[in-house]
């Protein structure tokens, strides 16, 4: 092996000797890997003591590559990897890494799919209060002789004047609250590790794991439209129009969606060659 091998499928390898070559590497991406080699080399690598590459770029064997989005349960459930080898030596190193969680669906996404969600479509509901009622003078007889004005019985009657303005409609009730995002998928686990090394005296074995980081909580969607407005009060003959009230304000843009689930650490089933896993450095 002298370049990256990125599996597309489960694959075995059966070999009498396999070298993993300084550059070579296998990233399972979630697959099944077995391995049933009679002996396995691993060439030394000299960048291991320069410091300035992380364990990911040093490992022979990795589940993913670190940021890789998990898309399917597949991904999520993480890989197993299966070593099989009468004798091995060399530096094996091995990065269990799950695949991250994806963002969680948003608000605006999620409405449709929800029964009891309000409808943009609908008639928005109407402010219930209608504006004050309008008042005028009653019509009334001039008064014959007042000599102050008045009318004689001979004119027509007074007309009477408005007292008070109908009043505008009240401001429409305020929109419900958008949908809240979805919760966020779960991070990927780091996978299986079996190892199973007759003659390992001339093997080192490091293995190190970072479990998928939780996928965000989608983002809440918008709020709904206002209602409408209330109607105007009643308008007597001689006052001026009262109009509807405003459109009520949109509601509240929806909460967030939580955060989805941690995935979970390696697994060395009993019976395994005994390796420790350490935690991979942020």
């Amino acid at each position: 092996v002298d370049k990256i091998i990125t599996l597309t499928e489960d694959r075995i390898m059966t070999a009498n000797r396999l070298f993993i070559q300084t550059f070579g590497r296998i990233v399972a991406n979630g697959y099944q890997l077995t391995m049933n080699i009679n002996k396995l080399y691993i060439e030394p690598d000299d960048r291991a003591k320069r410091g300035d590459i992380p364990f990911t770029g040093l490992a022979k064997i990795l589940t993913f590559v670190p940021g890789t989005i998990a898309t399917n349960d597949r991904e999520r459930k993480g890989s197993v990897i299966s070593i099989n080898a009468k004798e091995a030596h060399g530096d094996l190193r091995v990065a269990m890494v799950g695949a991250n969680g994806r963002t969680g669906m948003t608000g605006a996404e999620r409405e449709p799919t929800l029964k009891d969600a309000p409808s943009r479509n609908a008639a928005p509901a109407r402010a219930q209060d209608r504006g004050t009622e309008g008042s005028q003078s009653p019509d009334t007889l001039g008064s014959r002789g007042t000599g102050r004005g008045g009318y004689d019985n001979s004119s027509p009657s007074s007309q009477g004047v408005c007292m008070a303005q109908p009043g505008n409609g009240a401001t429409g009730p305020e929109g419900a609250r958008g949908v809240q995002g979805g919760k966020g998928e779960q991070g990927g686990n780091c996978g299986i590790l079996i190892l199973n090394i007759e003659d390992s005296k001339d093997l080192r074995v490091e293995v190190r794991q970072k479990t998928g980081t939780p996928g965000k909580g989608g983002e809440g969607g918008p709020g709904f439209p206002g209602g409408l407005g209330g109607l105007p009060g009643i308008q007597p003959n001689k006052c001026s129009a009262a109009g509807n009230g405003p459109q009520g304000p949109t509601g509240p843009k929806g909460p967030p969606g939580d955060d989805g689930d941690a995935g979970e650490s390696a697994n060395i089933p009993r019976g395994s060659t005994p390796v420790s896993i350490l935690e991979l450095a942020p």
